[in-house]
């Protein structure tokens, strides 16, 4: 774990990696596949900033469940990325050759609860961004689809929706993807 708090980076283990490698193999090149979320700290210091279930429960993870739209979260993850690539560059520059940002619970930016029979986010944060994207979209939405909502389909047991009456959750899968 090299985001170990606020503004605060420790890359001793990346660069031990690192320099074992190139010891090893010196005609490597280097490609990162950079995981944004931080640690459970970072749950610790603001609670606020979590994704949370259609109940208000953050989903149980070794890392923090951050809310991805969340704009307080989206500009410490920016700075940490920054560093580690600052990092990188300073000191294995030449060798670096693709940085690939990843999140969510499958690295895939999916939501934390996609394994489980739980929805997400339901955050207050989620809830205000999504809010502003249906009033971008000619839309008023002051809440997230239901459970109920996003899974309904218009025609059985198809991922085909009714753009009618089915507006909000297509809007809100629009957001969030």
């Amino acid at each position: 774990e090299w985001w170990i708090g606020p503004r605060e980076y420790d890359f001793t283990v990346l660069d031990r990696q690192l320099n074992f490698t190139l010891a090893n193999y010196p005609d490597a090149m280097l490609g990162f596949y950079i995981w944004c979320q931080p640690g459970l700290w970072y749950a610790r210091a603001y609670p606020e900033r979590m994704s949370r279930d259609e109940n208000g429960n953050t989903c149980g993870y070794y890392v923090s469940t951050v809310s991805f739209s969340n704009p307080e979260y989206r500009a410490d993850a920016a700075l940490a990325i920054a560093a580690f690539v600052e990092h990188c560059e300073k000191y294995f520059g030449p060798k670096m050759v693709l940085y690939n940002l990843m999140g969510g619970a499958t690295c895939e930016w999916q939501g934390w609860t996609c394994h489980t029979e739980h929805f997400s986010d339901y955050s207050e944060t989620e809830a205000r961004q999504f809010a502003q994207f249906a009033a971008e979209h000619h839309r008023d939405a002051t809440t997230i689809p239901t459970p109920q909502e996003r899974t309904r389909t218009t025609f059985g047991n198809t991922a085909f929706r009714d753009v009618i009456t089915d507006w909000k959750s297509i809007l809100y899968d629009t957001f969030y993807n």
